[in-house]
């Protein structure tokens, strides 16, 4: 049996690496955003693709920034069923510092990875 081998670096496809940095990216803008918001944008932007996202790995991401002081969360919103709660995030100094130091390898390993997946294509074009 042959084995299933990626292509350049695991994380550039690894889908909670991307989600992560991509979270990190709206936060260190200075948005504050709800985990459904993120779903959403993220379905609209990969409609009829096979990269679509799942509420679990978006709020499983969600919760190991917040558990590795990335990211903190308030609650905002009432308890009534017309005003749900929603749960906010925001980022930490920590995650600032984190996402500055990771975002240019992590975009250079996803501009080699597209660059192989391209020469392949052409190839079996």
């Amino acid at each position: 049996m042959e084995r299933n081998k990626s292509l350049g670096s695991k994380t550039a496809f690894n889908s909670k690496q991307l989600f992560k940095m991509y979270i990190l990216s709206r936060l260190v803008k200075g948005e504050s955003i709800y985990g459904n918001l993120i779903y959403e944008d993220l379905k609209s932007l990969f409609v009829s693709t096979f990269f679509s996202p799942s509420y679990s790995v978006i709020y499983d991401t969600l919760h190991n920034l917040e558990y590795n002081n990335y990211i903190v969360s308030s609650w905002t919103g009432s308890n009534d069923i017309k005003n749900r709660q929603k749960r906010l995030y925001k980022i930490t100094d920590k995650g600032i510092m984190h996402y500055n130091s990771t975002v240019a390898n992590f975009v250079d390993d996803l501009k080699s990875n597209k660059y192989v997946i391209e020469k392949f294509i052409s190839l079996l074009s």
